[in-house]
C-alpha cells in the first residue's frame, strides 16, 4: 500500500497592487482550510506569513482565550471578559423577574 502525503503545497506568484493588497487565490484558501473571514498576517526580513485564526470574540473582536457559545444559531468565540460581562447580565435579568 502506497501512502499518500497529508499535506499539500501549493506556489504561485502573485501581484501586490497599487494599494500594496494582494488577493489570496481561493485554492489556497482552501488547501489552508481558512475559515471565516479574518487571517492574522506576520512580517520579517524573510518575507509575509498569513494564517488562519477562528479565534476572535464575537463581541468585541478581541484575540486570546477564548469559549463557545450558541449564539444567534451558530457556534461563536466569546473572551473571557465578554463571558463575564454576559453571565452578568444574565444573572441581573433573572434577578430582575
Amino acid at each position: 500500500m502506497e501512502d499518500k502525503p497529508t499535506s499539500q503545497f501549493l506556489g504561485k506568484v502573485i501581484e501586490i497592487n497599487g494599494n500594496g493588497a494582494v488577493v489570496i487565490p481561493k485554492d489556497f484558501i482552501d488547501i489552508a482550510q481558512i475559515r471565516g473571514d479574518k487571517v492574522e498576517i506576520f512580517a520579517n526580513d524573510g518575507g509575509v506569513t498569513i494564517r488562519s485564526i477562528d479565534q476572535f470574540c464575537y463581541f468585541c473582536d478581541t484575540n486570546g482565550s477564548m469559549s463557545k457559545i450558541f449564539f444567534q444559531g451558530e457556534d461563536r468565540n466569546i473572551c473571557q471578559s465578554c463571558r463575564s460581562q454576559l453571565l452578568q447580565d444574565v444573572k441581573s435579568g433573572e434577578e430582575a423577574k
